[in-house]
């Protein structure tokens, strides 16, 4: 099986050794893996000058095209010609290990920069989905305060159940006593009131926090995990595809 990487770094090389270890199980001739987001313009592969529409043009069957978040119209495409499309936004265990990677590569960056032991720090974490979650259990696990901040009731009534202190965001935010405050949304919530002497740690790809200096670490998984995050991928991949051909 032939296979072409636009994942720039360690991630597509390491997808791509996957899928040539279960090459039996694809029956494909050839396989492209395209970048995570696969697009930002819906018109040129994320970080490149190439069109949607030329990947669409050499598409037809024997193709395997994995991405992220691909347009519906690309994806409907790629299939009309004959191609089997994956795309790994839609695959939950694919995500969980995402956000597992995310929070580890987070909990990495602070244990290298910070001066004080993780124990000593307050946190507040922006969000309580897949990411936020992990990544408040290993701050917790290693005696850290932790303070959430979400939109939705639910969670915070949730959280003060478990004794982990929670505000909704959108309404009664307090900052008191956090040193560090990393976001895992991928949209706007604050778009102002966090004190400066706070260090802002972003992990979504969004533009939060509008006007302020914020360290941003979008697709950290890659960046420093890129050998688990491609292994990650492919096998996401693998088993959508081996499951695919067993329904037919």
């Amino acid at each position: 099986m032939v296979i072409h990487t636009y994942e720039a770094g360690g991630r597509g090389e390491a997808c791509a050794e996957y899928l040539r270890a279960h090459e039996s199980e694809l029956s494909a001739t050839h396989a492209l893996i395209l970048p995570i987001p696969t697009t930002r313009d819906n018109l040129h592969l994320n970080g490149s000058d190439v069109l949607l529409s030329d990947i669409i043009k050499t598409a037809g069957p024997g193709m395997l095209v994995i991405g992220y978040g691909m347009p519906r119209s690309f994806r409907d495409a790629l299939t009309s010609l004959g191609a089997s499309v994956f795309d790994a936004g839609d695959d939950e265990l694919f995500l969980l290990k995402n956000a597992e990677l995310t929070a580890l590569a987070a909990l990495g960056i602070l244990l290298t920069t910070e001066r004080c032991a993780i124990s000593d720090i307050s946190f507040g974490i922006v969000g309580y989905g897949r990411i936020g979650r992990k990544l408040a259990r290993m701050l917790l696990f290693h005696g850290a305060e932790v303070r959430i901040y979400t939109s939705r009731d639910a969670t915070r009534l949730e959280l003060g159940g478990l004794g982990v202190a929670a505000s909704v965001s959108a309404r009664d935010a307090d900052f008191g006593g956090i040193d560090i405050l990393i976001n895992t949304a991928p949209a706007v919530i604050f778009k102002d009131g966090v004190p400066p002497e706070i260090r802002v740690i972003d992990l979504a790809s969004g533009d939060n926090f509008p006007g302020r200096e914020v360290e941003r670490y979008p697709s950290v998984p890659a960046k420093m995990f890129p050998r688990s995050a491609g292994l990650a991928l492919g096998s996401a991949a693998v088993r959508y595809f081996r499951e695919e051909g067993s329904s037919r």
